[in-house]
């Protein structure tokens, strides 16, 4: 069902013109209302007016940096490569816009300092693109575990994947960010704050057998929360599922 838009809604604009945005995000602004996409920026032109027209958005523009730093523009869906998503959150958010961006927020921990830097003192909120936190099935888990369903959670494993056919595609380029521990890793590790939350102590890793040159590698990880008698230790692992193929495959040998 459809939802009626608001007298004065909110005017988005897509930076970048990927497959998430008109499956995911475009469809999901047209059931929940309020907003629409007014502005879609391409680094080609001819690119950007052609995904406008072709998914209902009034422009297509030229530029990231037009974008974010236009007048029209109330707030911004940031789709880009990985790599590339820092730039213009940090733009957006210093122009004033509030800023979805998609996971990962950014690639190391050095460029995401710099985008909570600037998030931490705008005007307007920052807010990664996971859904699942919003979802019933999540808030159930919440729920459940608020209520003691299971004792005191003490460890997550997490596997969770999904295949790619296509060696072009961007997520297998480690220059723009790619890899299984940015777009499947984020998700295990982004489950296990929602339900541990940040710990009296902080987190640190304390291992990770993943390598940083293969972006199809298996990665293991485990962080600790608190501290003393309250230090808690999480485990998240995720693998591709060749792995588990080639794990099967030695069994029957």
């Amino acid at each position: 069902m459809r939802v009626p838009q608001s007298p004065d809604p909110i005017r988005w604009g897509i930076v970048g013109t990927a497959n998430i945005a008109r499956a995911q995000f475009l469809p999901g602004l047209r059931e929940a209302g309020g907003g629409r996409a007014t502005t879609v920026a391409s680094r080609d032109l001819a690119k950007a007016e052609a995904y406008a027209t072709a998914h209902g958005i009034d422009h297509g523009i030229e530029g990231y940096q037009a974008l974010v730093e236009s007048p029209d523009i109330d707030a911004v869906y940031v789709a880009l490569p990985n790599s590339l998503h820092a730039e213009p959150t940090i733009q957006a958010l210093r122009a004033g816009k509030a800023v979805l961006c998609e996971k990962p927020l950014s690639v190391g921990a050095a460029q995401t300092k710099d985008v909570l830097d600037v998030a931490a003192t705008a005007a307007r909120p920052l807010w990664e693109a996971f859904v699942f936190p919003f979802q019933a099935q999540h808030q159930r888990l919440l729920r459940l575990l608020e209520d003691g369903a299971i004792g005191e959670p003490a460890e997550l494993y997490s596997s969770f994947h999904f295949p790619l056919s296509n060696p072009a595609n961007i997520r297998m380029d480690a220059a723009l960010g790619g890899g299984a521990l940015a777009d499947v890793g984020c998700y295990p590790i982004r489950l296990a704050f929602e339900l541990f939350g940040a710990g009296a102590g902080g987190w640190r890793r304390t291992g990770c057998s993943g390598r940083s040159s293969c972006p199809g590698c298996s990665a293991e990880a485990a962080v600790c929360g608190g501290s003393g008698r309250g230090a808690r230790r999480r485990r998240w692992r995720r693998q591709q599922p060749w792995h588990r193929l080639r794990r099967r495959e030695r069994r029957r040998m």
